[in-house]
């Protein structure tokens, strides 16, 4: 996917429950495609609190979940 797109778009979110909940679906997805340091990179930079936590919790659950994959071989 786009995941700078997906950025862009959760950046405009107002909302820092909603933007912490969009957040974290695109570091998961983005950590679940291989792309953990990427991912990690911009969860960190994030200004709030609340919302790098969710950011990184993303990140955690995608690179898991990229990890648990490879493992398999699926």
């Amino acid at each position: 996917g786009d995941v700078q797109g997906a950025l862009e778009t959760a950046n405009d979110i107002e909302t820092s429950d909603l933007k912490a909940a969009a957040l974290r679906q695109i570091g998961r997805a983005q950590a679940a495609r291989g792309d953990i340091n990427g991912a990690f990179a911009w969860s960190v930079d994030q200004p709030l609190p609340f919302v790098k936590l969710h950011a990184l919790l993303g990140v955690a659950e995608g690179a898991i979940e990229h990890n648990t994959v490879k493992g398999t071989g699926r």
